[in-house]
């Protein structure tokens, strides 16, 4: 896949990605945090099973553990960096606020993701930062800021495990563009997939048993479900899948930087037009200047991203 092709694909499934929150929110709402989690989670997982089987048979699912066979287990942790990623950001959200944990997990994905490419590690092509790509990281996190918010109060340790997060979840794609060179995408997303609903399913187990449960409750004022609060195991799948095609070909800093605009500039869309239950936030003024901000930071680090895999 070239630059362009690879840039364009992010952007779209990032921004289709950014819908995963409300629906898991609006799902959170009728069965509680993490269950939630596992039930998207869960769905995910299922649609993949069955393309996976749809294009290879039952057998390229069986041969998986045989084929994981000698392979790293640093290779094998995406889901689990996932997984974390969710379980922080249901832990923090109350005190941050859900401007906060995107502008703040944000700045560690960026930091991540550069440290990433400048060093050249998971197999990613070296490309240390110049000038222009460390300007592009400063104007994406100003865009982020200015778009989502900042959070409601300083909460230093929460703040803190929301970024280191932010830098470990920036491992993510080129750890599942690694693996996918043995599994291939399709069972890559899989795999992975049942990795993070394993982790979740553990953690969710744990909280029941030491402190009743881990985040939020359900709330059983709520109404009828609605269809497309399913959907976010859905998006969160073809989201993995675009990064597994995309990051050969534009690097970790910019799947970054094509995910952080487009899932910002998609969810700006959706909160304009109070899709998804959403309170309706329309594009003012600074909104817009935080989208031109976020628009030229991702032009200045796709600019330097390389252009062929690692060996």
């Amino acid at each position: 896949m070239n630059r362009t092709r690879a840039t364009v694909v992010t952007t779209v499934f990032a921004g289709a990605s950014a819908w995963q929150a409300p629906a898991n929110g609006r799902l959170a709402e009728s069965v509680g945090a993490l269950p939630a989690s596992i039930v998207s989670f869960l769905v995910g997982g299922l649609f993949l099973l069955g393309f996976v089987v749809w294009r290879g048979g039952f057998g390229s699912v069986r041969s998986i553990p045989t084929e994981l066979r000698g392979v790293q287990l640093r290779y094998l942790s995406g889901g689990l960096m996932g997984a974390t990623f969710v379980v922080t950001a249901v832990l923090t959200v109350e005190s941050l606020g859900t401007g906060g944990v995107i502008a703040t997990s944000v700045a560690g994905t960026l930091v991540g993701a550069v440290a990433i490419d400048w060093l050249g590690l998971l197999g990613v092509v070296k490309s240390p930062p110049g000038p222009g790509r460390w300007l592009g990281v400063v104007l994406l996190v100003a865009g982020t800021v200015i778009l989502g918010g900042g959070a409601p109060r300083f909460a230093p340790l929460a703040l803190g495990a929301v970024f280191v997060v932010g830098l470990v979840v920036a491992f993510q794609p080129p750890v599942n563009a690694r693996l996918a060179r043995i599994l291939g995408g399709g069972r890559t997303a899989l795999f992975q997939t049942g990795v993070g609903l394993a982790a979740i399913c553990a953690v969710t187990f744990v909280g029941s048993l030491v402190g009743g449960g881990v985040g939020p409750a359900a709330d059983p004022a709520q109404g009828a479900l609605p269809w497309w609060a399913l959907t976010g195991g859905l998006l969160g799948a073809a989201y993995v899948i675009s990064t597994l095609m995309s990051v050969p070909a534009i690097g970790a800093g910019g799947v970054a930087a094509a995910s952080i605009a487009g899932g910002l500039a998609f969810g700006s869309v959706a909160d304009s037009l109070g899709l998804f239950g959403l309170e309706r936030i329309p594009l003012d003024a600074a909104r817009l200047v935080g989208l031109a901000i976020l628009a030229a930071g991702a032009a200045l680090v796709l600019r330097r991203a390389p252009q062929k895999p690692g060996p």
